[in-house]
């Protein structure tokens, strides 16, 4: 019942018995005490909202940048086409990232996923731990048709490979590096990749030029493989894409 109701009826009652009644003598007030009124109960709390912790956002991707490999890598991807499964194992080490391959005939593949690209320059820099029994390749314009493969061997040859699945490696031009160090050292590896034509540098010294137009764009990435000597180790110290 609302008090503010209450009240005002009460008091007209009392005016009215006043008026129209005699005064009697009062009773006598009871003679047991009155009962305590209960006490009164907590009024439960709402729960305090605890905070939700922020996710942090992934990083953007970039378009042109170098990558020295000491951070987040989840835009790579990696995959094999050659040999058994699980013939290798991809390390990130404080600046490098770490291609070993522990079978043989394994080729591994390493792409940076996230743009597609046409006219491009690729720039990397990589040392040999291994077995002198390994080839480093660059690649550029990989797609569901395929890709373009600039491959450097241990032994100080190279081979420039069109590849697809439906007609494998098509070798497109090979021949020797004068200004590649071989053994366990490092070396640099470019290749511009410009409309229909292809240039090939090690260690800044330009080796060869190549034309082809079957593809017109697609991601980037690198190659390690394998072949007959095990294990093989390659370290990326680092890996940038740039305007050709």
């Amino acid at each position: 019942m609302n008090r503010k109701i209450l009240l005002p009826t009460l008091v007209l009652m009392l005016l009215a018995l006043a008026c129209g009644t005699t005064v009697t003598e009062p009773t006598a007030a009871p003679t047991e005490p009155p009962t305590q009124p209960p006490a009164p109960t907590a009024t439960p709390q709402p729960p305090t909202a605890t905070p939700t912790e922020e996710v942090p956002a992934p990083p953007e991707a970039e378009l042109y940048f170098r990558e020295e490999f000491d951070g987040d890598l989840s835009q790579w991807i990696d995959f094999q086409i050659h040999g058994n499964d699980g013939g290798y194992e991809i390390k990130q080490g404080a600046s490098s990232m770490t291609v070993e391959v522990t079978g043989k005939d394994t080729y591994v593949y390493v792409l940076y996923d996230p743009y597609s690209y046409d006219n491009v320059r690729l720039d990397m820099e990589a040392k040999n731990e291994g077995f002198n029994n390994n080839n480093i390749s660059l690649i550029c314009r990989a797609s569901g048709d395929g890709w373009y493969e600039m491959s450097a061997f241990s032994s100080g040859l190279y081979y420039f490979y069109r590849y697809s699945s439906d007609d494998g490696y098509v070798q497109l031009g090979s021949g020797g590096i004068k200004s590649m160090k071989t053994g366990k050292y490092t070396n640099k590896f470019s290749l511009v990749c410009k409309d229909d034509r292809f240039t090939f540098l090690v260690n800044d010294v330009e080796i060869h030029k190549f034309t082809d137009d079957e593809l017109t764009e697609g991601a980037v990435g690198f190659n390690v493989s394998s072949y007959d000597l095990l294990p093989i180790q390659v370290d990326v110290d680092w890996f940038e894409i740039s305007e050709p």
